[in-house]
């Protein structure tokens, strides 16, 4: 009271000035209920002081604007409401608004027990020249602090304070604007502040599956607290997001972190941002090894407009994995080797953004964390949906079986440059160990062929079994990948089965409790087709080895792809035999001799005997065949041809051994004899009770081929007074060595058949040859034999007698060309003479130089023989008659 004023005062000059008007009044105590401004409208000065007035610990504050400009450089002050300070004191900011430095974008800030600058801001800014309606609620309860700032009655920004706000205070001054920053360039009216209208929310617990934002659209915001989630060790994180503009700094979009804080484990599980100045995605999920691990995309997204992004962390069994989507196509995909997923925790912060970054100018929506779900087996993996195939589509985890069926129907609409992927299962990895493939399908590049691979003690993680046919583009089938315990893999498309391969007992991959499903996988493009009812179930039906059959295929119509130590069964072996197969070779093996199939005595160790009655194998690094038998004297006994085999075309072999005076070995390549051997000495191997059947060899990996119509059979026996080409053979053309099979012969005989002669051949050319054993080395060595003279069409008849054993008798009579002859030769032994007739007609007879050779039991008959060129014709209606 009583203070005393004074115009100048008496301690210093006066001023060189004039004053007038001079009124001194209180700072105006302003009341809550009233508009602060009286219902004016306030042109923003700096350092314009309202008045005081009482604050309430959860307040609301409103106030329409309209920014007339920007000011660079600096902050610019709106409404600041203090008890005396500009920041850092208590009850500084209770609240403030600012605009950004050369921004018109909203900067709100709070004092809260824990932080004396909270708050949060709007992403988007402010429409120049246009008028705004701005709204505030602060709320507190138990420790925790909600900010939500509206613009024109939708959202702004939305943050959640781990500290409550600071109490209610008296007397605190109202600035429109302070006097630590220059007044924003705008223009402010309906100033109103009270008591929060806004209700408290609890921090929600957030869910799997579910959009956090409840269907809304929301403006990311520094430091907005969405609630708390328990995270998982793998997961998918989703959202739509619509990028608004860049930010010079890093910028957040989606933060889930603990209470330790950023730069640390559980840190950012997962963190995402935009890079500084751009719109690139940085998605972030933590390890073990690496706190900050990831995958970045190099796309820029297009401002104001909508992406979908998925961001998948995988634990492999050694390895983590990271994939990031953008509009459903995989951007970036990344291995971290060595690595741990960090575990999952309860408790964990979400935010959109977290306050420890600016937040990204930008607008987000369905925000969906996910765990990848547990896929039961013997229901459709795709939840009866029809689904494109995408690289890197994670369906979720299964638990597998030892031996299973995958089936999936299939319409392939395209081909890829490249491997294209279907389906992948795996532990970990593409194709680095075992159990990276439990199975995986794919096409073959620029095809429409299935590529189907399964792991096996065998042929390591990639073995498998592939159709050889192309599937049809736009049509829809049916596909089956049947891995059996026995065992063996089999592939049927709509039903029937296109590959075949047997594996050893014991060579099927175990049941893993958890493996990764994807369709496709991440490490190949996407094969262009559509997939539906993909199905995993357990297979129980054993396919093991059974009894086999003399006489009948051993791969029971299957095609197979021969794998190491694959049987197929069991059975009584011959010492003669006629084996036959087809083979379709698919590559080769490099350095390494490849097995397509052997046959072995039970307990027989590789290099004893019976150890390979027969065995077949490529050579290394070759398709030339290597075949090989078990003589008494020489396990490894056979004969090889020298063609090397085309890849991808089928061919039919014949092996074919006998016993003579010595063991004698032939190979046919498609009907054409590739080779033959007579050993000097020993004897074709005794007959087994307990042969076995592999396809393909123990000791050797399986060939690049396919194997088909395996049999093994007895030299055939033949019958006299019956054709000897077999009872619906018609004209047979003559190849050397084509061997007909066994007879059983008398001293006295008739041998008759049609001749058609298309050329000549400049050696003997041979026709017919019935022989015990070999060329001309004994008595019952030409029995008869048939040729014709060497560039000539006469026919050369020889019978063996005890004074010759080229014994015979040669018409003159030349035959013509592409005419058809009805040839009879004879011996009689009761006139011991040689005899021919062409037509019915004697052409020739001579008496024999001695008696003529006696009946044989066991002689094999030639059209035309393996020691000659065969004659250029053919021949039909043979007939060997006793008499």
């Amino acid at each position: 009271k009583n203070a005393q004023v004074w115009v100048s005062d008496p301690w210093y000059d006066a001023a060189e000035a004039e004053i007038s008007n001079l009124i001194y009044r209180p700072i105006p105590k302003l009341n809550y209920e009233k508009e602060l401004l009286g219902s004016k409208q306030l042109v923003l000065r700096r350092g314009n002081l309202l008045g005081k007035i009482d604050t309430f610990r959860d307040f609301r504050m409103s106030f329409e604007i309209t920014v007339a400009g920007v000011t660079k450089g600096t902050w610019t002050s709106i409404v600041h409401m203090t008890t005396g300070h500009n920041i850092g004191k208590k009850s500084s900011r209770i609240p403030g608004f600012w605009l950004w430095p050369g921004s018109s974008r909203l900067h709100f800030r709070t004092s809260t027990f824990g932080n004396h600058n909270d708050g949060c801001d709007p992403a988007v800014p402010l429409t120049l020249g246009a008028k705004h309606f701005i709204e505030v609620n602060t709320v507190s309860q138990d420790a925790e602090t909600i900010f939500e700032v509206k613009v024109d009655g939708k959202h702004g920004c939305y943050a959640r304070s781990s500290s409550s706000s600071q109490d209610a205070v008296a007397g605190v001054q109202v600035w429109a604007a302070d006097p630590w920053y220059p007044a924003a360039k705008a223009t402010i009216g309906n100033l109103q502040y009270g008591p929060a209208t806004a209700k408290f929310k609890k921090m929600p617990t957030l869910n799997y599956g579910r959009d956090m934002l409840d269907g809304k659209a929301m403006l990311v915001g520094k430091g907005t607290l969405l609630g708390k989630i328990e995270t998982k060790t793998e997961y998918t994180l989703s959202f739509d997001v619509t990028p608004h503009s860049t930010h010079p700094m890093w910028n957040g979009i989606i933060k889930f972190m603990s209470s330790k804080g950023d730069h640390k484990a559980y840190g950012r599980n997962p963190g995402i941002w935009f890079f500084p100045g751009s719109t690139r995605l940085h998605l972030r999920s933590g390890t073990d090894k690496n706190w900050n691990e990831g995958c970045d995309p190099t796309d820029m997204l297009t401002l104001n407009k909508k992406y979908s992004i998925s961001f998948t962390v995988l634990q492999g069994s050694t390895d983590a994995y990271f994939i990031t989507k953008i509009n459903g196509k995989q951007k970036c995909f990344h291995k971290s080797p060595g690595a741990k997923l960090l575990a999952g925790k309860p408790g964990m912060s979400v935010y959109a953004s977290s306050s420890d970054y600016d937040a990204a100018i930008a607008t987000i929506e369905k925000l969906v964390y996910t765990a990848p779900p547990m896929l039961a087996s013997g229901s459709d993996l795709l939840g009866g949906k029809t689904m494109t195939l995408e690289k890197g589509t994670l369906l979720g985890r299964i638990k597998t079986f030892e031996a299973y069926k995958l089936s999936f129907e299939i319409t392939p609409t395209g081909v890829q440059e490249h491997w294209s992927s279907i389906v992948h299962m795996t532990k970990n990895d593409n194709a680095a160990k075992a159990g990276d493939r439990i199975p995986a399908i794919w096409f073959y590049p620029g095809s429409t062929r299935l590529h189907l691979r399964t792991a096996t003690s065998v042929g390591g993680a990639n073995d498998g079994c592939d159709p050889s046919i192309n599937l049809q583009l736009n049509k829809k089938v049916k596909v089956e990948m049947i891995v059996s315990p026995g065992a063996s893999i089999s592939v049927k498309i709509q039903g029937k089965e296109v590959c075949y391969k047997r594996l050893p007992v014991h060579a099927l991959h175990p049941a893993e409790k958890s493996v990764m499903v994807y369709a496709a996988d991440p490490w190949y493009a996407p094969a262009k087709a559509e997939i539906s009812k993909l199905v995993y179930s357990r297979v129980k039906q054993v396919d093991g080895a059974k009894p086999l059959v003399v006489g009948k295929d051993f791969l029971q119509g299957k095609v197979t792809k021969p794998a190491q130590g694959a049987e197929l069964g069991h059975f009584t072996s011959l010492n003669e035999y006629v084996v036959s197969f087809d083979v379709n070779p698919s590559g080769v093996i490099n350095g390494a001799w490849s097995s397509l199939f052997n046959i072995a005595e039970l307990g027989r160790k590789d290099g004893q005997p019976l150890s390979r009655i027969p065995g077949v194998w490529f050579y290394p690094s070759s398709t030339r065949l290597h075949w090989r038998t078990s003589l008494d004297t020489d396990y490894n006994a056979g004969c090889d041809p020298s063609d090397v085999l085309s890849a991808g075309r089928n061919y039919s072999v014949k092996l074919v051994t006998m016993q003579g005076r010595t063991p004698r070995m032939m190979a046919f390549l498609d009907g054409d004899m590739k080779c033959i051997v007579e050993s000097a000495r020993g004897n074709l191997a005794t007959a087994s009770k307990a042969a076995h059947v592999y396809a393909g060899h123990p000791n050797y990996q399986g060939a690049n081929a396919e194997i088909s119509r395996l049999t093994y059979n007895p030299l055939p026996a033949l019958q006299a007074d019956n054709n000897l080409l077999g009872p619906k053979a018609g004209e047979v053309r003559l190849k050397k060595g084509n061997f007909l099979g066994v007879i059983s012969t008398s001293t006295s005989y008739k041998l008759s058949f049609e001749l058609t002669l298309f050329g000549r051949v400049s050696s003997w050319g041979s026709v017919l040859h019935f022989s015990a054993d070999s060329n001309i080395a004994s008595e019952h060595d030409r029995i008869p034999g048939i040729w014709t003279f060497p560039g000539d069409t006469r026919l050369h008849f020889r019978s063996a007698t005890s004074g010759n054993y080229n014994d015979g008798c040669d018409p003159t009579m030349k035959l013509e060309l592409n005419k058809k002859y009805r040839i009879q030769v004879s011996a009689d032994a009761l006139s011991n003479t040689l005899s021919v007739k062409i037509n019915h007609k004697q052409v020739c007879s001579s008496k024999a130089s001695g008696l003529l050779a006696k009946g044989h039991s066991k002689v094999f008959v030639w059209a035309a023989d393996p020691w000659y060129e065969p004659a250029n014709g053919q021949i039909a209606q043979v007939y060997y008659r006793k008499f």
